[in-house]
């Protein structure tokens, strides 16, 4: 690990620590033109952040065990954190699950009309 942490690899591990993120809005979120800010690069050649296939959710960005060690040395995240210990898997699931019960509210609701 670099003795200093770039300020920006930092946000953006601490952004993706959040909530695991799909990587379209990865992209989107973080897409720069500039070939000196290397800040998703940085990330993933440090090992802070990993790439996933989810079956149903598609290909997700999240924390590393790296990462979170990371933003703890920094000062960054609290420990007790529980969204970000959530596995990928159960918060793929739950994302499932929510999106069937819109769905069916939505189907009930357009039914009823």
């Amino acid at each position: 690990m670099k003795e200093s942490a770039d300020p920006l690899v930092l946000d953006f591990v601490e952004w993706i620590a959040r909530e695991p993120r799909a990587y379209a809005e990865v992209i989107a979120t973080w897409k720069t033109s500039c070939p000196r800010l290397t800040i998703w690069e940085d990330a993933v050649e440090q090992g802070y952040v990993a790439r996933e296939t989810i079956a149903g959710v598609g290909l997700v960005i999240a924390v590393t065990d790296d990462g979170q060690t990371f933003l703890r040395a920094h000062g960054r995240q609290e420990q007790s954190d529980p969204g970000a210990t959530m596995s990928l898997r159960a918060q793929a699931k739950q994302s499932r699950m929510l999106a069937r019960r819109q769905s069916g509210l939505l189907r009930r609701k357009s039914s009823s009309q």
